[in-house]
């Protein structure tokens, strides 16, 4: 199944996801269940590193995470750190025509040092 393909604009909800960008047609767009934090890798924690991963994937018709990729990473761990995270993410799957579809988003994951 092909990801569905006019563009829509969702608000991420929780603090590991600034924005997001899902790809649906007409129906509901996918909205988060569950999305852990991410966690810090030592090396960036020592580098005293912040900033923000985004990270490419599809929803699948199951609500879940597939095809995670970063298309802009800050290297020093973060990458792959943010990469875990959304594999853990749970989504409402998106709908269409009362039929869930696979959706494509785009998830800016924020590491912060506090």
């Amino acid at each position: 199944m092909e990801p569905a393909s006019a563009r829509a604009t969702a608000a991420a909800s929780g603090p590991a996801a600034a924005a997001i960008w899902a790809v649906v047609c007409a129906g509901s767009a996918a909205a988060y269940l569950r999305s852990p934090e991410p966690e810090f890798s030592e090396e960036a924690r020592k580098a005293k590193v912040a900033g923000n991963v985004l990270v490419y994937l599809q929803v699948d018709t199951n609500g879940n995470p597939r095809n995670v990729r970063v298309l802009k990473g800050i290297g020093l761990g973060l990458d792959e750190k943010a990469m875990d995270a959304v594999r853990h993410y749970k989504f409402k799957p998106a709908m269409e025509n009362g039929k869930p579809v696979i959706v494509e988003m785009n998830v800016e994951v924020n590491f912060q040092i506090f």
